[in-house]
């Protein structure tokens, strides 16, 4: 790995050797910088396909399931990593993965049988969405996505969070009437 980002190719200059170890290091793939792309793990792949991104100087970068076949470990780092990343990029992640949405994200669009339902920041549609049908498919519709935090180094604003009462029941509100097997936690907000 080192080579090819000290080589360089059609997409990206070449690195003195220096500042590709520090570039592989700051992605955390120092001790594995003289092995090849087919040895490293699927985090360690993904990690050196996004340097290998913000080398080549984009500005926008796309990752549709970044970490879908992870282990939690290679997910934080991923996450931690675009945090990182969106102070100098624009990154649009697709996940079904809705504790990641609010862990990566700034603003969430909510898209449903290809349509955008709704767009906003990312704190507003998983607990205050303005659309019904947000509101009806999102978790937190129906029991608000819990324990959503972002990286361990990104500053926490302090906000409400809910706590379940810890019993499940059948949902009240009308968009739920619609779909009778639909069930959710009951949650109170507390400070």
């Amino acid at each position: 790995m080192l080579e090819i980002v000290h080589r360089g190719d059609g997409h990206r200059r070449g690195r003195p050797r220096e500042e590709a170890a520090r570039a592989l290091d700051r992605y955390e793939l120092a001790r594995a910088s003289e092995q090849t792309f087919d040895s490293l793990s699927g985090g360690q792949q993904a990690r050196f396909q996004i340097l290998l991104l913000e080398l080549s100087g984009a500005t926008l970068l796309l990752l549709d399931e970044p970490a879908s076949a992870l282990d939690p470990s290679s997910t934080q780092k991923i996450e931690e990593l675009v945090y990182e990343l969106k102070q100098e990029l624009t990154i649009i992640i697709v996940t079904h993965n809705l504790q990641q949405a609010v862990r990566a994200s700034d603003h969430t669009a909510f898209f449903y049988s290809g349509e955008l339902v709704e767009f906003g920041p990312t704190e507003q549609i998983f607990t205050r969405p303005r659309e019904e049908r947000t509101d009806a498919d999102i978790p937190g519709g129906c029991g608000r996505v819990q324990n959503a935090h972002p990286p361990p180094h990104a500053p926490r604003p302090r906000r409400k969070r809910l706590v379940p009462l810890g019993r499940t029941t059948r949902c009240p509100r009308s968009a739920c009437r619609r779909d009778p097997g639909r069930t959710s936690t009951r949650s109170r907000a507390s400070t």
